[in-house]
């Protein structure tokens, strides 16, 4: 199975895994060419082996998808924010706390608030 990248560049950012504890990890990402930057708290998905255009690809770790957002990938203006919600992630996970909705994850846990915010750089409701 391959790994997801610790470093890699996507939508005009570039992303640098700052930690990992199993599928959770945190993500700093900064604009290419800029100075915008940010961290994301993600749960790594789970792609199964598949063939694309006769090509096989096989099973492999993901970056969330946009639409995951809120139940799989959070966005954070600051590293504090960031690390508290990755703990919290790391410690329901320890404790092998029940999640569901879609996708049979929806962040939902006990006592968890989940708070939308806007990337004042794109303008992106998270």
């Amino acid at each position: 199975m391959k790994q997801l990248a610790t470093d890699f560049n996507r939508n005009g950012f570039h992303h640098h895994q700052i930690a990992r504890d199993g599928n959770i990890a945190i993500y700093r990402r900064e604009r290419i060419g800029g100075k915008a930057e940010h961290y994301e708290v993600v749960r790594i998905v789970m792609r199964p082996a598949t063939e694309i255009a006769g090509k096989a690809i096989g099973e492999r770790e993901a970056y969330p998808p946009s639409e995951d957002w809120g139940v799989r990938g959070w966005t954070f203006l600051d590293s504090e924010g960031a690390w508290d919600k990755f703990r919290q992630l790391v410690r329901a996970s320890e404790a092998g706390l029940s999640q569901t909705g879609h996708g049979g994850h929806s962040g939902a846990i006990a006592g968890l608030l989940i708070i939308p915010c806007v990337d004042a750089i794109d303008d992106h409701t998270w």
